[in-house]
């Protein structure tokens, strides 16, 4: 292997690792909406150059979590018309993804599932937000993966990952679990039952109300 390409493959794992870190530091809410990416500070962090810094900003952009300008790069801040905007492309994104589901779910999804809603209810009991908004986005997206369209279930990721801030905002304001925790008992049963249309319709209705409850809270939070 030449000098050139091993070089080239080292750039690439710490490009990789970095854009994991960073990531990460803003979906958890470390690094804030409008927080600028200084280069060099985050070589200095990382202990790498500024190469595979500046690649890994270039791909959080792409996903819409880095937004840059000119020389600069921040953090992206969703207004909460932006986010509104997200949830409804949400809506029928996720309405698709449930209603190729429903004939592909196996028994052992199912189970699964479960387990996930026994958990995010003992959690929420315990007061553990982290934990169940870990498991919130796990059971919608898991209960979505027999639709075996690898694009699609990118694309509604992706979605989730430009809101999570918001959600981890709304709960932390709010730590209202209990009605959530309603409509996702309600949707499973329909989804046990292969029951389609109501399966697709609590999925569109949970997205759409979410959306309007967590923009509403948002709204005030900001002219506050």
């Amino acid at each position: 292997m030449s000098q050139e390409l091993r070089e080239k493959l080292e750039c690439a794992n710490f490009s990789d690792a970095v854009f994991k870190k960073l990531k990460q530091a803003i979906l958890v809410g470390t690094l804030k909406p409008g927080e600028r990416l200084r280069q060099a500070e985050l070589s200095r962090t990382y202990g790498v150059s500024r190469a595979p810094v500046r690649d890994a900003i270039r791909r959080l952009a792409h996903e819409g979590l880095v937004t840059i300008s000119g020389q600069s790069a921040c953090v992206s801040a969703v207004s909460p018309e932006e986010f509104l905007e997200i949830y409804r492309i949400r809506e029928v994104l996720e309405a698709m993804a449930a209603r190729l589901s429903v004939p592909r779910v196996t028994n052992e999804t199912l189970l699964h599932l479960e387990r996930i809603l026994e958990e995010m209810e003992k959690v929420s009991k315990d007061g553990d937000l982290t934990k169940w908004l870990e498991l919130n986005r796990k059971f919608h997206i898991d209960s979505y993966a027999s639709c075996e369209s690898p694009l699609l279930l990118k694309m509604i990721s992706n979605l989730w990952d430009s809101t999570d801030y918001c959600r981890k905002r709304y709960v932390t304001l709010t730590g209202n679990l209990e009605h959530a925790n309603h409509d996702h008992r309600e949707i499973f049963a329909a989804l046990v039952k292969r029951d389609s249309r109501q399966y697709v319709k609590l999925c569109r209705n949970h997205v759409r109300e979410t959306g309007l409850t967590i923009q509403k809270v948002l709204t005030d939070v900001f002219e506050s």
